[in-house]
């Protein structure tokens, strides 16, 4: 569809694109006359979700957009809430009833009257404490959970006042662009209403909110609280058992302990063996010393003071031997040796006493042999009493390394119950600290804040009235629009001689007009007159490729349905025939149908003495007939005459006269534009094209003027100045600017 086509549609139902926009305008005029003022509060609010800082910021901390998308989704959803808004009409019902009288910051006059009509004394003396508008909106909704029919519950549902859920859902929550602010919008009839709702509603979502986010993280900070206290208290079992078990076993460092008791013992085990053989080289050496002297050493020692003085060497002997192992005591230690030697120093001078010979049997000096002697006798006695010494103290380590054995798996064992237990409370305490961490960052980001408080109204708001009478307008001229586009989008009738010759496949012959007497502006016989001629034209073009035909040329003018219009069709012929001066035969079928019939006495046309028009009778036999002389029943002659235009029944209601139809030269097919092809259409073309002796022609009857164009160009009409040059803009044609004119 063009500009031009789609302009020429809306001017053809230019009464209905006014008349309906117009009801519609009035209609929306009256209903909005007495439209209430509104006023409008807005209120700010800070929330830090996107670039607040919180405990967990950092220089390197990313912004998530989806987190913080969903967190002011959150936010917003929270506030839409049923129950945050409930909460809130509960609040301000509460500061209502607090009013002992009308506030115009508050409660207006009429509102106040309407409350103390509703709301009696008796209860607002069970619900109102002057002190506190939280303890009145407990006692409200403590009424309304116990009984839902109560006047309280009426209060907070009645639709004509500012408490109930559906007024509080008009309040609009939007965010400022990607910043991190939120804007609350509240439109309502009421100044101090549209106010205070705002800011009731503000602390209630607030605490909420706050409510919210301590609740994500309190249940798993309580956990961790529980389990690590649990895991603290196994720590110490775990530490006490390990302390019992260390006192019980005098272990301080079982490790140093053990390694000290194994170094001790092997130190022993090589002190024993050196003494046990430096104690049997001094006994063979004595033994030999005594063979060579000839004497045996007990002889000197029956004395009571040498065994006295042998004993007490012994003695001494043993302990700086003990005194050396543990190597403790060194000022007694080398007191002990002082004594030692001098009793050793005494023992050898009582010794040589006895001892008075002055060479041996070996022919040694006896002094020199018994100053070795006593020498070695001496070291064996002193071996002697360190090896048992020695003996005993390693017996000791000895008992104290197998003590040490097998406590090594015990020990091991509950230190690494004791680790385990303190891994476990140290992972349990980080979690914790991580969790606080997290409920502490929450509560940070959960203080959101009033930036700009919500204001009090002084002016109403402007009137959309007129909007909606503007949108009234355009939305009735809009959906007019709509419906007359979808009508000619499904309108599937033939409409057009493009559409007419692709349905039916054959060769247009030419279109007559549908004739509106709205359309005064419009040449209708000139017009009729063109296209008459243009379809004389193609039939006689038709009549060049049979030149041997007689020369009467019949034309059969045919329909397949009442009032296609192939009377008027067939008289525009015959009148344009008349008028070049051809005698032209008329003849029309008598069904009380043809609304173009001439009566005339003689037969003639009104206006011409040379052609003639009859009313036929459809006889039983018509559609056997051959011979259209038949017809005229003694009236005329086809032969008299140039042109014999003869009208058939509608072929949907009749049958086809095989032999008429074989003697014609061509059959004119006349269809109505403004109507559907069906089926039955299809079959009676298909009749019609095998009965006929040539292709029949096309002829499109009621077209609308604007389809005329193309096939004769410029319709015959009245044209402003202003017309022509928005039709040919319309058409680009802007190198032709040729002078208006009523003719053309």
């Amino acid at each position: 569809m063009t500009a031009v086509e789609f302009i020429r549609l809306l001017f053809r139902h230019l009464k209905f694109l006014v008349l309906i926009p117009l009801l519609l305008t009035v209609a929306v005029s009256i209903l909005t006359q007495n439209t209430p003022q509104k006023y409008l509060s807005k209120t700010m609010i800070y929330t830090g979700l996107a670039s607040g800082y919180t405990i967990e910021s950092g220089k390197d901390t990313r912004v998530d957009y989806f987190a913080v998308n969903n967190a002011f989704d959150n936010l917003i959803n929270l506030i839409k809430a049923n129950e945050t808004l409930e909460a809130a009409g509960v609040h301000l019902l509460a500061q209502h009833l607090m009013q002992t009288a009308p506030n115009p910051h508050i409660l207006s006059e009429e509102l106040y009257q309407q409350l103390k009509t509703l709301a009696p004394d008796e209860l607002r003396q069970a619900l109102v404490d002057t002190t506190s508008r939280l303890v009145t909106a407990l006692n409200i909704q403590t009424t309304r959970n116990k009984d839902f029919q109560s006047i309280t519950q009426n209060l907070l549902a009645a639709l004509e006042l500012p408490y109930n859920l559906e007024q509080f859902s008009k309040i609009s929550v939007i965010r400022k662009s990607n910043s991190d602010m939120l804007e609350l919008n509240y439109e309502t009839t009421d100044p101090a209403i549209c106010q205070n709702s705002l800011k009731i509603l503000t602390e209630v979502f607030i605490g909420k909110f706050r409510q919210l986010k301590k609740s994500e993280t309190g249940t798993v900070v309580d956990y961790f609280i529980e389990k690590t206290q649990r895991a603290h208290n196994e720590l110490l079992i775990k530490e006490e058992n390990l302390r019992i078990f260390r006192t019980k076993n005098n272990i301080i460092n079982y490790y140093e302990q053990t390694k000290y008791v194994a170094a001790q013992k092997k130190e022993l085990d090589m002190e024993y063996n050196k003494i046990k053989m430096d104690l049997a080289a001094s006994e063979s050496s004595l033994a030999e010393l005594e063979s060579k002297m000839g004497i045996r050493s007990e002889i000197f020692l029956k004395s009571d003071d040498l065994l006295n003085g042998k004993k007490q060497l012994s003695e001494l002997t043993s302990q700086i031997t003990l005194l050396e192992v543990e190597g403790n005591s060194a000022e007694q230690l080398t007191l002990l040796k002082k004594e030692a030697e001098l009793l050793k120093v005494r023992l050898e001078a009582d010794i040589k006493a006895l001892f008075e010979l002055n060479h041996s049997t070996v022919g040694v000096q006896k002094e020199k042999l018994f100053e070795s002697w006593l020498t070695h006798f001496l070291m064996v006695d002193a071996g002697k009493a360190r090896k048992k010494v020695l003996r005993q103290k390693q017996k000791t380590h000895e008992e104290k390394y197998n003590l040490f054995l097998p406590l090594g798996s015990t020990l091991a064992r509950l230190e690494r119950e004791v680790s385990v237990a303190e891994k476990a409370y140290l992972e349990l305490l980080h979690s914790l600290n991580l969790s606080k961490l997290r409920q502490q960052n929450i509560e940070l980001s959960a203080d959101l804040k009033v930036i700009d408080p919500p204001f009090f109204p002084l002016k109403p708001q402007p009137s959309k009235r007129m909007l909606l009478i503007g949108l009234a307008f355009m939305g009735g001229l809009m959906f007019c629009m709509g419906v007359i586009i979808a009508l000619e989008y499904f309108d599937h009738s033939i409409k057009t001689p493009q559409r007419a010759v692709e349905i039916t496949k054959l060769k247009l012959a030419g279109a007559l007009p549908k004739i509106l007497a709205v359309e005064s502006n419009i040449y209708f016989q000139k017009l009729t007159s063109y296209l008459a001629e243009q379809l004389i034209g193609n039939m006689k073009l038709a009549l060049k490729s049979n030149e041997e035909a007689p020369s009467t040329r019949i034309f059969l003018f045919v329909s397949f349905q009442l009032g296609e219009g192939k009377s008027f069709a067939a008289k525009k012929v015959v009148t344009k025939l008349d008028a070049v001066g051809k005698k032209v035969l008329h003849l029309r079928p008598n069904d009380n149908t043809n609304r173009f019939a001439i009566p005339s006495e003689n037969g003639h046309i009104n206006g011409s003495q040379q052609s003639s028009a009859f009313n036929y009778s459809l006889q039983n036999n018509f559609y056997e007939l051959e011979d259209i002389n038949l017809l005229c029943e003694n009236r005329a002659t086809v032969n008299d005459y140039d042109f014999v235009i003869l009208e058939l029944p509608a072929l949907q209601h009749s049958q086809l006269p095989l032999g008429l139809l074989e003697k014609a030269d061509f059959s004119v097919l006349v269809l109505n534009a403004n109507r559907v092809w069906s089926e039955a259409d299809d079959f009676c073309l298909r009749s019609l094209r095998a009965a006929s002796k040539n292709e029949p022609l096309l002829l499109l009857n009621g077209v609308r003027i604007e389809q005329l164009e193309k096939l004769i160009g410029e319709i015959p009409k009245k044209r402003s100045r202003f017309r022509i040059f928005l039709k040919r803009l319309a058409r680009f044609e802007l190198q032709s600017w040729a002078k208006p004119s009523i003719e053309a």
